[in-house]
């Protein structure tokens, strides 16, 4: 649940974190705790451009942290190469089922790059979507981008149309990142708690960087529909940078067909999925390789599970975005940060390194619902230089 502060950076209702078996909303305290009322006020500096805290935005800081795994903060335009051919059959596979998994690009070596920075990042205190200041994040971002536009922009019967449709698309301003972890087990072979959140922490879903495990809709259908024709606006996006399996934390989906509230947007459970959902329709989406892509309707019901204990599999790392068609209504997220963060559109990139750190700044406070900001934001070092 928000309260009205709340809105400008969390605008979807989100399922409630309910233990209780009569399905009542239990809600959320909205605060956490002092340390984590003063992170939040600091994202909403940087995000809003008030407050450049001097290590964050030092390039050099950045360089030296990321030349251990080979990531780059030079901020150069990167020309991408986007095979269209799977187009058609991407689109029949997101008009018949809600969803689609796109081949993966042959780059292993650039994915292993990112998951160990991703992993250096949540051991040195970082939020994982860090990994957004890096040039090779964006490179994965921007291949995906384009793709995903180019299924939306399937259906057009001109090539120059298409093309249009894609150079002008737009990504939500709340891509991020996930780096899961093994939890360890006690005497009796439960999974521990102790790497999902800090133990001072209040209690919400996940840690910073955890799996969102709880059935839910990125956003309301009124947002990724045109109302007139039916077609798609609206794709959300999961790249995977490791293998996945069924048991390192693979993404679930409820197909279409078993969705029987996808176009119904005003219907009071459209946004409240955990309590109306038909588990027979639920698909596992795995085995994945590492670079390959989901996307998905950006309203159908979906979640991440967390990685087993006993998974042979390394932990799943990923990245995350929503790519939307410039023409279509700006979802109700969009429409209520744009003051602070601007849609982005392809020309706009390469962003330089105070406009990535914007962007990061607002994912992690935009997502805070699921968890947190007591700790796993910054390294303590950091969080006394700007505190």
């Amino acid at each position: 649940m928000q309260d009205a502060d709340d809105s400008e950076w969390s605008a979807v209702p989100l399922p409630v974190d309910s233990s209780d078996e009569d399905d009542e909303d239990t809600e959320l305290p909205t605060s956490s705790g002092d340390a984590g009322d003063k992170m939040e006020q600091l994202l909403r500096d940087i995000a809003t451009g008030a407050s450049r805290p001097p290590t964050l935005f030092d390039a050099e800081h950045w360089r030296a942290f990321g030349v251990q795994d080979g990531l780059h903060v030079d901020c150069v335009a990167t020309a991408q190469k986007i095979n269209s051919d799977h187009s058609a059959a991407y689109r029949k596979s997101l008009d018949e089922r809600g969803y689609f998994q796109c081949r993966a690009e042959d780059d292993s070596e650039l994915h292993e790059r990112l998951t160990r920075g991703l992993r250096r990042l949540k051991a040195a205190g970082y939020a994982p979507a860090f990994i957004y200041v890096f040039d090779e994040a964006w490179i994965v971002l921007e291949r995906w981008w384009r793709t995903l536009a180019e299924v939306l922009a399937a259906m057009e019967d001109s090539e120059d149309e298409r093309r249009r449709l894609v150079e002008s698309s737009v990504i939500e301003p709340s891509f991020g990142a996930h780096v899961l972890s093994r939890p360890a087990v006690d005497s009796n072979g439960a999974a521990s708690n102790n790497d999902e959140a800090n133990a001072t922490e209040i209690k919400r879903h996940t840690h910073i960087g955890g799996a969102f495990s709880k059935p839910h809709r990125d956003h309301s259908s009124s947002d990724c529909f045109d109302s007139a024709t039916g077609k798609p606006t609206l794709l959300s996006l999961w790249v995977p940078l490791t293998e996945v399996v069924k048991d390192n934390g693979c993404m679930h989906i409820v197909q279409k067909e078993y969705d029987p509230l996808l176009h119904q947007p005003e219907h009071p459970l459209h946004l409240s999925p955990h309590k109306s959902l038909d588990w027979g329709g639920v698909v596992a989406l795995a085995p994945l390789t590492a670079g390959s892509a989901l996307a998905w309707h950006g309203s159908s019901i979906h979640w991440g599970a967390r990685c087993s204990a006993y998974s042979t599999a390394e932990p799943r790392a990923s990245l995350t975005g929503a790519v939307r068609l410039a023409a279509a209504r700006h979802t109700l997220l969009q429409s209520q940060q744009e003051s602070a963060l601007p849609e982005l559109t392809l020309e706009k990139l390469p962003l330089p390194l105070e406009e990535r750190l914007r962007y990061v700044a607002g994912s992690i406070l935009l997502y805070r619902w699921w968890y947190g900001l007591n700790s796993g934001v910054l390294p303590p070092e950091q969080e006394v230089a700007v505190s």
